[in-house]
């Protein structure tokens, strides 16, 4: 991991760099540098989607356990702040911080489902269509989605992947609103070298209410 990350390790591009091969050229036929191979070569398309699902695995298996967790009461908490009091003009004491409280996040109302694109194909349970996408989180009692969707792409990619997927499932997300859907997307991305965007653990902190112990035991 740390050779990926300062690109030392012995890619056609560095052999030739450091005068130990005189072919810099990936098997492709493109330039062998550590991002082609690991993120681009269209001869390994099938490990990049066998690393996504990986990935994917194991985003579901954390999600199954919280959703699983919710349906049986222990539904995640917010913070909220006591009301703000303010002390008389001139007196010199300052008013205490308002002192956070822990309240029922009331979001998960209901009883909710988890469905992911993996072994079988994933019928999207919200509208009809043809588009998969990696996780679906539902509950139909109050009408309630969330819309996930994985990518593992070179880490300097982050951004424009996440505006790519958004783009694709835009007017899906559209539809689902027109038909009474109160539907949340969200863009999780895992890079190719194993870095994890900060959006993610966000997300799954603020959004699904993962502790801190949760967030470390799925990063490792």
């Amino acid at each position: 991991l740390i050779k990926a990350t300062y690109d030392v390790l012995p890619s056609p591009a560095n052999l030739v760099r450091w005068k130990v091969a005189d072919d810099d050229k990936c098997r492709c036929g493109e330039k062998g540098t550590v991002r082609h191979i690991l993120s681009r070569c269209k001869l390994a398309l099938n490990r990049f989607t066998w690393r996504h699902d990986q990935v994917l695995v194991v985003l579901v298996k954390a999600l199954k356990d919280k959703i699983d967790q919710i349906n049986q009461g222990k539904v995640p908490t917010v913070s909220k702040r006591a009301e703000v009091t303010f002390h008389k003009a001139g007196a010199r004491k300052q008013a205490k911080p308002a002192a956070k409280s822990q309240v029922v996040d009331k979001r998960w109302k209901g009883h909710w489902e988890l469905a992911a694109d993996l072994e079988s194909f994933l019928v999207f349970p919200l509208v009809g269509t043809t588009q998969r996408p990696d996780i679906v989180v539902w509950s139909q009692e109050i009408r309630c989605a969330i819309v996930l969707e994985l990518t593992v792409p070179w880490e300097d990619n982050f951004v424009n992947a996440e505006i790519r997927k958004e783009e694709r499932y835009e007017t899906l997300m559209e539809e689902c609103r027109a038909q009474s859907w109160n539907v949340e997307y969200y863009h999780l991305a895992v890079g190719a070298r194993g870095f994890i965007e900060r959006k993610l653990l966000n997300i799954f902190r603020h959004r699904f209410g993962f502790s801190a112990a949760e967030l470390r035991r799925l990063k490792c």
